[in-house]
């Protein structure tokens, strides 16, 4: 009997640690690297649930312009997201998207690779070049992150451990 009860104990344990994973959102992971990855700028976190016309909503033009023609289309595919992106001239930029299927995680990571070399182009010859090689991009499962900071390593290991 004492076998059996803790066989329950042990497996509603291990349900309540995976549902619970799954459900944390985006937006506290990109919290979590954040405050791993090195003292943030100010800045703007944008996210899956802000409605439009408020400071966190990420409007198509948008999308278009950090991401590209593709962009919209690929946004079609998140079940959830957040992106902080730095208010100041200083490259810091946080994302999380989660797609609906497992299999859109790469198209979702082969996006925030054009992202990088989005931004390697944009900051060439600028102060901030050296600051593209600390960008790191991980797919784990159906979630891809993003992350360019001073400490990317650990925001990336932090992050990681919520998904």
């Amino acid at each position: 009997m004492k076998l059996l009860i803790f066989f329950l104990t042990f497996a509603l344990s291990l349900s309540l640690v995976c549902c619970s994973r799954d459900e944390t959102k985006a937006q506290d992971v990109v919290r979590v690297a954040l405050e791993y990855g090195g003292e943030a700028p100010v800045g703007v976190l944008y996210h899956i649930d802000a409605q439009e016309g408020s400071e966190g909503f990420l409007s198509p033009k948008m999308i278009k312009d950090i991401y590209g023609e593709d962009g919209a289309e690929l946004f079609s595919l998140l079940e959830d997201y957040a992106v902080f992106i730095s208010s100041q001239k200083i490259p810091y930029e946080v994302a999380v998207f989660k797609s609906r299927a497992r299999s859109d995680g790469l198209k979702l990571e082969l996006l925030l690779r054009q992202r990088r070399d989005t931004l390697s182009v944009a900051l060439r010859g600028t102060s901030f070049y050296e600051m593209v090689d600390k960008i790191r991009i991980e797919r784990v499962g159906d979630t891809v992150i993003f992350v360019l900071c001073p400490d990317p390593d650990r925001a990336m290991r932090k992050a990681k451990t919520l998904i």
